[in-house]
């Protein structure tokens, strides 16, 4: 993510509510917060929304909604390895292993010192 969407999203303060939230346990609010922020913004300032709304999905157990976050969200910018890395975490979820891989394996083409992907992949 560029450092550009990373000052955007500092100064957010919906982004950060929804966040806030999120780290509570307040999925509702965490979704509605997003959401909203998602309407307001185009281009590659989605990217942190979607991102948000993907990993409350993840947390409610819908893992087809969650992947189509992360994947409009990598439409947007393939450059993300935590968002490989979470759209990997959910095909696991979904059973469909070998595109689990394929993320792992870009989540380290992007952050070869990816914890996350190296566990995932049993390296």
């Amino acid at each position: 993510m560029s450092w550009y969407i990373l000052i955007l999203m500092s100064k957010n303060c919906r982004y950060k509510e929804a966040v806030k939230d999120l780290q509570n346990g307040d999925y509702k609010s965490a979704l509605e917060k997003a959401h909203w922020g998602l309407r307001q913004m185009r281009g590659i300032q989605r990217i942190p929304f979607l991102n948000l709304i993907g990993i409350v999905y993840h947390q409610l157990g819908l893992y087809t909604q969650a992947a189509q976050c992360f994947t409009e969200s990598l439409d947007l910018d393939k450059e993300n390895f935590q968002t490989w890395e979470n759209l990997g975490m959910i095909y696991k979820r979904l059973n469909k292993f070998k595109e689990a891989e394929f993320c792992f394996k870009e989540a380290l083409l992007l952050d070869p010192g990816s914890a996350e992907a190296m566990t995932n992949l049993g390296l």
